[in-house]
């Protein structure tokens, strides 16, 4: 992908990221009668968000194509074309794992989601599919989702989602 294509689909996702902090922050209300309301820094943000993305979209058909950003694509789309299968597809089952932590949560409780995505995520990025690795990431991902359980359920009196079993 060019860098024109990266800096248009760039401007284009901070747009639509914007919007959607403004459609969300239109029902906040706040009991004071102070100038700087809740949903003052998020549109904030999105303003900011909406200037800069601004800034990229005419960067970005400003910027030509040179002949050598051309080659350099194409040795890209060849070395993609070599690359083992489950690397192509990463971001995309980057995506489904986050869709089925966040899905599992309640009934399965945060600490065995956490402790299963962080698993798999690890696994998934480091490319090494070992049973060695495995055993090393499993090992990562319970120490993880424990710490991080006991640390916003009993530090911060947090809540977490748990499971009939309490964790």
């Amino acid at each position: 992908m060019s860098k024109k294509v990266k800096q248009i689909l760039s401007a284009i996702v901070a747009w639509i990221f914007a919007a959607w902090i403004f459609v969300f922050t239109a029902n906040l209300t706040s009991g004071t009668n102070s100038l700087i309301r809740p949903e003052y820094v998020p549109r904030l943000v999105a303003v900011l968000l909406i200037v800069f993305g601004i800034i990229m979209f005419i960067d970005g058909i400003r910027t030509p194509v040179t002949d050598a950003e051309k080659q350099v694509l194409e040795r890209e789309k060849e070395a993609k074309k070599q690359m083992p299968i489950i690397e192509r597809f990463t971001p995309i089952l980057t995506l489904v794992l986050i869709t089925l932590f966040l899905l599992s949560l309640r009934p399965v409780g945060f600490t065995v989601s956490a402790a299963v995505y962080l698993t798999l995520q690890m696994t998934l990025l480091s490319g090494d599919f070992s049973l060695k690795s495995w055993i090393k990431y499993a090992v990562i991902g319970v120490v993880s989702a424990v710490l991080i359980f006991f640390i916003f359920r009993q530090g911060f009196s947090l809540k977490i989602p748990i499971n009939s079993l309490g964790f």
